[in-house]
């Protein structure tokens, strides 16, 4: 391929690439609810409450 065509390629995937990147920052638009297929106080309870309770301190986002 000669380099214009290299070129305008390259341009075009990073336009694409930071528009799918920008779309991205909104989510999620609702709340998240975690729920666990395990019975309660066992190690997949406790291992996803604190992923739960590290997500809820996230500023960016809404859990």
């Amino acid at each position: 391929m000669n380099k214009p065509v290299m070129a305008i390629l390259s341009v075009t995937a990073a336009v694409v690439m930071a528009t799918s990147a920008f779309a991205q920052t909104e989510w999620p638009e609702r709340t998240v609810n975690v729920v666990i297929g395990a019975s309660p106080g066992g190690d997949t309870d406790f291992n996803a409450c604190t992923m739960e309770n590290i997500w809820r301190r996230s500023p960016a986002r809404r859990w």
